[in-house]
């Protein structure tokens, strides 16, 4: 999900991408985040929820194992 648009997250947003992530993962997907702007990466990471959720900086390609 492109979330570059998104300039603030509380509590009840965080916990909306947590439990989107955590359905996708018990599916076998994941939650994908590109562009978070710097103060809504900082939120996911301090709340923990960055280890559910995976960030990327950058609209690159995912690498292909």
């Amino acid at each position: 999900m492109d979330a570059a648009g998104l300039t603030f997250a509380d509590s009840m947003s965080i916990r909306v991408l947590v439990l989107a992530a955590r359905t996708l993962h018990e599916r076998g997907g994941s939650l994908l985040l590109m562009r978070p702007q710097r103060p809504v990466a900082r939120v996911l990471d301090l709340t923990g929820a960055s280890k559910l959720i995976t960030i990327r900086a950058e609209t690159e390609p995912e690498p292909r194992p």
